[in-house]
C-alpha cells in the first residue's frame, strides 16, 4: 500500500543515514585511539600524585617553553610528541579544540588565550579556579561510558564564537585506573553540512534527535 511503502522508504533512509553517519563519526574515534596510545599516559598519573600543585605545574610548563628537565625524562618527550600530535589534529578545520581533564582536575590544553600555556584550571599562584573539570558533562558523562565515546548536544563553546559538539572519552591505565578523559570541540556547522549531504531522497527530510526527542539537526 501507499502506507507501508513511505515506511519502507523511511526505515531504508533511516539506516542509511545511521550507517553514513557512523562512517562519518569513526573518524574522530580514530583520533582518541591515537592519542590514547601515547605512551605519556604511563606516567601522568604518578606525576600527579608525587609531585605538589606547583611542580606540576612547572614541570609542564617548562616542557611548553622548551626547557630541559630531568625528572620523568621519557615522559617529558612523549609528552612533547602528544602536544605536537594535538597541534595536528587541530589543524583540521572540523576540530576547534582538544583537551585533557584528570581527576585530580588538571586541565592540559594548547590554548593559552587566558595566559595558559598547558595547564588550565590553576592560577598563577597554583591556586584552584572555579572551574572543575570533574563535574563538567564532558568529563563525566565519559567516565560513566567507561571507555565508550561519550556524544554531547550542541552548546555554546567557551569563548562565545561557535557551537560545537563535544566527544569525549576516558583513558585508563593497565589497572583499569582512570587517568583522564580526553575531550575534543567539533564545529557543529562540520557537522550540519555532512547531515545535508545525506539526503537520498527529495521526498524526504533527514533530521537528528536527542535522546530527549529535541530537535538538534536537520
Amino acid at each position: 500500500t501507499y502506507k507501508e511503502s513511505h515506511k519502507t522508504a523511511i526505515t531504508l533512509n533511516s539506516a542509511s543515514l545511521n550507517h553514513s553517519l557512523d562512517q562519518y563519526l569513526s573518524k574522530y574515534s580514530q583520533v582518541f585511539d591515537v592519542i590514547a596510545s601515547n605512551p605519556s599516559w604511563d606516567k601522568v598519573t604518578e606525576i600527579n600524585d608525587t609531585f605538589t600543585v606547583d611542580e606540576v605545574k612547572g614541570y609542564y610548563q617548562n616542557i611548553a617553553d622548551g626547557i630541559e628537565v630531568d625528572s620523568y625524562l621519557d615522559h617529558a618527550q612523549n609528552y612533547e610528541y602528544l602536544v605536537h600530535l594535538i597541534d595536528t589534529y587541530e589543524s583540521n578545520e572540523s576540530i576547534k579544540s582538544i583537551y585533557i581533564g584528570t581527576p585530580k582536575k588538571y586541565v592540559f590544553t594548547n590554548d593559552n588565550t587566558n595566559g595558559y600555556t598547558v595547564l588550565n584550571g590553576y592560577n598563577d599562584n597554583g591556586e584552584i579556579t572555579t572551574f572543575d573539570c570533574t563535574s563538567r558533562p564532558w568529563y563525566s558523562g565519559a567516565v560513566e561510558l567507561n571507555g565508550e565515546i561519550n556524544w554531547s548536544t550542541p552548546y555554546l563553546d567557551k569563548d562565545g564564537t561557535s557551537i560545537v559538539l563535544s566527544a569525549s572519552k576516558a583513558v585508563y591505565d593497565d589497572e583499569n585506573n582512570l587517568v583522564a578523559v580526553i575531550s575534543m570541540d567539533i564545529l557543529s556547522e562540520n557537522f550540519s553540512e555532512e547531515i545535508v549531504e545525506f539526503r537520498f531522497d527529495n521526498n524526504y527530510t533527514s533530521f537528528i534527535l536527542d535522546q530527549n526527542g529535541n530537535y538538534i539537526f536537520g
